[in-house]
């Protein structure tokens, strides 16, 4: 899904995060923003489920520009934290994009490493906020976000805290 506003997109704008939840919800999301005078791009992310809280976690995004990789560039990535008393925070991680417009980071700490006391690993998010024009083009602001879930026996939901 692709939402796409007249300027950069404000995730944690309080009247959104419903908006933001929801598609989530659906398994990952994508918002672009881009005005008259900036060449749209697409981040897009997958859905990640965890087998073993303590193995290395990979997050990773593919940026495009009309369909086409955009490599060489900076992406942020975010793991998403949210505390017992709904407190939310991110793990942040930057990557440049290869050939195929793939930007990754793996984590050897895991899902288990990241969690802090009282705090639990629901997601992640990308981001591509280019500040000034790369090699003169002038690119719009995109992110993506997905669930991270953790598979314990059978069953696969939120992940554990701490």
């Amino acid at each position: 899904m692709t939402v796409s506003s007249g300027g950069p997109p404000v995730l944690r704008h309080p009247g959104g995060a419903g908006l933001i939840a929801l598609l989530l919800a659906v398994g990952g999301s994508t918002v672009s923003g881009c005005g008259t005078r900036c060449t749209g791009t697409t981040l897009q992310v997958q859905a990640v489920e965890v087998g073993d809280t303590r193995a290395p976690l990979t997050v990773s995004a593919r940026l495009t520009r009309d369909g086409r990789p955009l490599a060489g560039v900076q992406v942020k990535l975010a793991v998403n934290l949210v505390g017992d008393d709904n407190a939310h925070t991110d793990a942040l991680f930057y990557a440049d994009t290869d050939a195929d417009g793939r930007a990754s980071v793996t984590r050897r700490e895991g899902v288990a490493g990241l969690s802090f006391p009282s705090h639990r690993v629901t997601g992640y998010a990308a981001y591509f906020q280019p500040l000034s024009p790369l090699n003169g083009v002038a690119y719009c602001w995109s992110s993506a976000g997905a669930p991270i879930t953790c598979r314990t026996g059978d069953a696969v939901g939120t992940c554990p805290r701490d």
